[in-house]
Protein backbone atom coordinates (compact mmCIF):
# COMPACT_ATOMS: atom_id res chain seq x y z
CA UNK A 1 0.00 0.00 0.00
CA UNK A 2 2.99 2.10 0.97
CA UNK A 3 4.01 1.87 -2.20
CA UNK A 4 1.20 3.09 -3.88
CA UNK A 5 1.21 5.69 -1.68
CA UNK A 6 4.64 7.34 -2.53
CA UNK A 7 4.42 6.20 -6.19
CA UNK A 8 0.95 8.06 -7.22
CA UNK A 9 0.89 10.74 -4.29
CA UNK A 10 -1.91 9.93 -2.77
CA UNK A 11 -2.97 8.85 1.06
CA UNK A 12 -4.31 5.07 2.05
CA UNK A 13 -7.44 5.96 1.92
CA UNK A 14 -7.48 6.60 -1.81
CA UNK A 15 -5.57 3.33 -1.98
CA UNK A 16 -7.58 1.58 -0.25
CA UNK A 17 -10.87 3.25 -2.28
CA UNK A 18 -9.18 2.36 -5.79
CA UNK A 19 -8.54 -1.12 -4.79
CA UNK A 20 -12.24 -1.52 -3.35
CA UNK A 21 -14.08 -0.03 -6.55
CA UNK A 22 -11.16 -2.74 -8.83
CA UNK A 23 -12.53 -5.41 -6.11
CA UNK A 24 -16.04 -4.60 -7.33
CA UNK A 25 -15.79 -4.38 -10.76
CA UNK A 26 -14.15 -7.55 -10.39
CA UNK A 27 -17.01 -8.98 -9.10
CA UNK A 28 -19.38 -7.25 -11.76
CA UNK A 29 -18.05 -8.66 -14.53
CA UNK A 30 -17.74 -12.33 -12.94
CA UNK A 31 -21.82 -11.62 -12.39
CA UNK A 32 -21.86 -12.15 -8.41
CA UNK A 33 -20.44 -12.41 -5.27
CA UNK A 34 -17.47 -14.88 -4.96
CA UNK A 35 -18.09 -14.86 -0.90
CA UNK A 36 -22.16 -15.96 -0.69
CA UNK A 37 -21.85 -15.57 2.86
CA UNK A 38 -20.97 -12.33 3.54
CA UNK A 39 -24.34 -11.17 1.68
CA UNK A 40 -26.01 -8.27 2.67
CA UNK A 41 -29.07 -9.09 4.13
CA UNK A 42 -30.48 -5.69 5.03
CA UNK A 43 -30.30 -2.48 2.37
CA UNK A 44 -26.85 -0.88 2.09
CA UNK A 45 -28.14 2.32 3.17
CA UNK A 46 -30.18 0.93 6.08
CA UNK A 47 -26.58 -0.72 7.39
CA UNK A 48 -24.56 2.44 6.88
CA UNK A 49 -27.32 4.41 8.84
CA UNK A 50 -26.94 2.04 12.05
CA UNK A 51 -23.37 2.44 11.48
CA UNK A 52 -23.02 5.97 11.78
CA UNK A 53 -26.10 6.27 14.36
CA UNK A 54 -23.60 3.87 16.44
CA UNK A 55 -21.11 5.69 15.98
CA UNK A 56 -22.58 9.05 16.94
CA UNK A 57 -23.65 6.92 20.43
CA UNK A 58 -19.70 6.59 21.16
CA UNK A 59 -19.42 10.31 20.84
CA UNK A 60 -21.77 11.37 22.71
CA UNK A 61 -20.84 8.87 25.59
Amino acid sequence: MDKYCREYGVDRTTVLRVSLRSCLQQLDAQGGNIMPEYHLTQAPEDLFAAEKQASQRKIEE
